[in-house]
């Protein structure tokens, strides 16, 4: 022993023996501790090989580093991008919420003078729609009908208010036009 340093090993007897027959080979344990000196020459070829895999270790983890931090980046870059993105859509929605509560209230007030310049002049109208069966009357038709205004999405009252001849030559009109396209204007009795 020249001051190198001591290893310790369990070996199997087998592997210790090298070509001695299996019969031959009487051990009491399963493993054989084996002691071997290592020369500082040995031991700095086998750290040679170490350094070199550890040299390649951190280069690997350095590029690895650099890349997470490069995706990080992105990651960022990206959120930053898609958080303007989404402030600009929240404004334009801001935008066109104000523009249609501004039609709203501009439609809300036409349609309070419409109804007052219709109750003035005693002016209603109504609108069917044949396919579906349904339709409405303006409240000044009720008023005029003297029908609760609450009643008038009712279809069949609207025909009922009609007279005989009236109601015969509307139900016509209404007819032709559905069927054929044929516009009407009629005066009516109800």
């Amino acid at each position: 022993y020249n001051g190198g340093l001591l290893t310790w090993r369990r070996v199997r007897p087998v592997e210790f023996s090298g070509n001695v027959p299996q019969e031959k080979i009487h051990a009491d344990d399963a493993f054989l501790i084996v002691a071997s000196a290592i020369s500082p020459d040995d031991w700095n070829a086998q750290f040679t090989g170490l350094r070199q895999i550890m040299t390649l270790a951190a280069m690997t983890l350095t590029l690895l580093t650099l890349f997470c931090a490069w995706l990080f980046r992105s990651r960022v870059d990206a959120m930053r991008t898609l958080r303007a993105m989404n402030e600009e859509l929240e404004l334009r929605v801001r935008t066109r919420t104000d523009e249609l509560a501004q039609s709203y209230d501009l439609l809300q007030q036409r349609e309070h003078l419409l109804e007052a310049t219709g109750s003035l002049a005693r002016i209603g109208g109504w609108e069917y729609d044949p396919v579906a069966g349904t339709g409405n009357w303006t409240l000044e038709v009720a008023r005029i009908h003297e029908l609760d205004p609450s009643v008038i999405s009712n279809n069949t009252l609207r025909l009922q208010s009609y007279p005989g001849e009236s109601r015969t030559r509307l139900e016509a009109a209404i007819k032709e036009a559905s069927e054929r396209g044929v516009p009407y204007d009629l005066d009516l009795e109800f």
